[in-house]
Order: structure tokens, then C-alpha cells, then sequence
């Protein structure tokens, strides 16, 4: 019996490293989310055979190419950029036995020329494509009068105040309904980019609606990345100043996007929801069948992504007795 023990004990280990999901490298850690058919090491090993002597890089579009994964996400967090052995990669994935579970929009029906009042806007941006960025990170400082620090912030950006001050104007005057009606109808309607672009932050005018954050959400779902452009930025940056939103209209996309349906939004869709109080009672028809990855992120070693998954399950679960993630493992594990 002892030597039985002892076999089963040694299977175990052996079985723990082949499954480990963190492998140290030279420039850090790299922590795979999401594996199912593959281990981390074997993965890892493949990757580093398609550059051969280079410093490890998991490009997303070579791992889908390469691999097969049919959603791959990865975020690089660093400590120190002095000290490249501090990095933290973490890399999520979705294999294909997942893909019925992948729910996205379809392309928006048609392309429209540039609205005449979205032209010059959107002139501002295709000058300097971060100005894009920019404007979405400090347009609630011009709105509250901090224009000194928007300055600033401009500043990171390669962007400065003169060159963008047109934009801020033209937001500040898009305050009316039909503006926001016209912005949403473009993101669900309208392929072309620039316009899409505008429509994006105008809505950052009109966070007192529930729909704009449903609408911020969804199209999210889109599989083109430039359809969705920035609708993350957007939603992250409304997130900052939350408050109660009734998801009831979008559980389903909330449930695709939690099966890893644009794996990019993954985090910024858990944060925003748990900061306005997603309810409990949406938990059944969100997370039946659809809580791999939440799980997956719950045994992360990495802290702000193990975190994220935590305090959602905490919000969604409606239960004040979930304190740990291994709480709120057992608890996602009853769908």
C-alpha cells in the first residue's frame, strides 16, 4: 500500500508539472489561461522553435496561425523597465473544442462617407493616430476645467493641447440626444472607421445612459479588430466613474465575452461590470456552462488577473461569504 501511495504521489507531481501554466524564462514569467489540449512547457517549446535564438514572443496572430487557438490575448505586466526578468506575460487562449461558444457580431452592413460634421474631428486624429487615445484619456479633465493636467497628459501621447483643442470643442457641443442617437447608430451600423472613431467618444458625454455602456459592451463582439477599435478604452474609461447599470438586456454578450469571445476585452468587461454592480440574478443565465476562463483566471499566479476574476464572482454571486478565489472557484464550479 505505502509503495502504491507512492506511485500516486509521484503520477500526481508528474502530472502538476506537465499541466504547470507558469514557466520562468529569462525575461520573466509567461503564465498560459485557458489550456485544455495543450501544456504550457510544450507550447512554450513550439513558440520558441518558430524563432529560433530570439527572445521568446507569443504574437496572437502567429499562435492562432500556428497553433490553432481560435482567441488568444497577451498582456505583458512589468515592474521595473530596467529589469526585464520582472515581466509577467500572461497569455490566454481559447482552443477550438470552445468555438461554439464564441458568439460575435457580424460586420456592420455598410461603409457611409465621412458625416460633414465628423470631418474635421476626425481629420485631428488621422494627423496623429494617438491623438485618438489621447482625447479619450482626457476629455474628462477638459470637461471639469483641469486643463493644465490634460496638458500634461497630452504630453505622454506625443500629442499637445493646440493640436486636439478643436476636438475637445467639437465634443463639448455634442451633448444633445440626437448626438447620441447618431453615435450609436453608427457603431451598430457604419463600417467606416473614422466615423466610428468620433462616434466612440462622443459617447463618453452620455454615461448616464445604460445603453451606451450595453452598446460599449457589444461591440465589443466584433471579430474585426477595427470595428471594435477603442470600444474598451471607452468603456474602461466610464468604468472610472461607475455607477449601477441594469445588464439585463445583455447577458447574452456579457456570457460571450466571458467564453472568450474577444479575449481583450476579457478583463476591462469583468472590471466594468463589477463596478456597476452586475446582479446576482443574472448569474445563472451568464455563467451556466460558460465559467472555464473565470476559472482559469482564478488559479492565475498573476495577482491583478486573479483579482479581476474575484471581485466579479464576488459582485455576480451576490454572496458576502466569498473571500478567497478558491471560494470563488468552488462556488463558479456548481454551473
Amino acid at each position: 500500500m505505502r509503495q502504491l501511495l507512492k506511485i500516486i504521489a509521484i503520477s500526481l507531481l508528474a502530472l502538476s508539472s506537465t499541466y504547470a501554466q507558469v514557466i520562468e524564462t529569462d525575461r520573466g514569467k509567461i503564465e498560459f489561461l485557458g489550456l485544455k489540449s495543450w501544456d504550457a512547457k510544450t507550447l512554450l517549446d513550439s513558440i520558441r522553435n518558430l524563432n529560433p535564438g530570439q527572445p521568446i514572443h507569443a504574437c496572437a496572430a502567429e499562435m492562432k496561425n500556428e497553433f490553432g487557438f481560435l482567441e488568444v490575448s497577451n498582456v505583458t505586466h512589468l515592474k521595473s523597465w530596467s529589469d526585464l526578468s520582472t515581466m509577467h506575460s500572461v497569455i490566454t487562449v481559447v482552443e477550438k473544442s470552445d468555438g461554439d461558444k464564441l458568439k460575435y457580431l457580424p460586420s456592420p452592413p455598410d461603409s457611409f462617407e465621412i458625416l460633414d460634421d465628423y470631418f474635421e474631428p476626425s481629420q485631428v486624429i488621422a494627423k496623429n493616430r494617438m491623438n485618438f487615445e489621447a482625447i479619450i484619456n482626457t476629455y474628462s479633465l477638459i470637461e471639469s476645467g483641469h486643463i493644465d493636467s490634460a496638458k500634461t497628459v497630452l504630453h505622454f501621447y506625443g500629442s499637445d493641447y493646440e493640436s486636439v483643442k478643436s476636438y475637445y470643442d467639437f465634443m463639448l457641443n455634442k451633448k444633445d440626444l440626437q448626438d447620441m442617437n447618431l453615435a450609436l447608430w453608427i457603431l451598430n451600423n457604419d463600417a467606416n472607421i473614422h466615423n466610428r472613431q468620433v462616434a466612440l467618444t462622443i459617447l463618453l458625454n452620455f454615461s448616464e445612459y445604460d445603453i451606451t455602456w450595453w452598446t460599449l459592451l457589444n461591440i465589443q463582439r466584433y471579430k474585426n479588430a477595427k470595428y471594435r477599435v477603442a470600444s474598451s478604452d471607452v468603456l474602461r474609461k466610464l468604468s472610472e466613474h461607475p455607477r449601477p447599470i441594469d445588464w439585463t438586456n445583455s447577458y447574452l454578450a456579457i456570457k460571450s465575452i466571458i467564453n472568450g469571445t474577444n479575449l481583450w476585452a476579457f478583463g476591462t468587461t469583468l472590471d466594468a461590470l463589477a463596478k456597476t454592480k452586475i446582479s446576482s440574478d443574472l448569474s445563472d443565465r451568464i455563467l451556466h456552462d460558460s465559467s472555464g476562463l473565470l476559472i482559469s483566471s482564478l488559479k492565475a499566479e498573476h495577482e491583478g488577473t486573479r483579482e479581476s476574476a474575484k471581485i466579479f464572482v464576488q459582485q455576480i454571486s451576490g454572496d458576502t461569504v466569498l473571500k478567497t478565489s478558491t471560494d470563488c472557484i468552488q462556488w463558479l464550479e456548481e454551473f
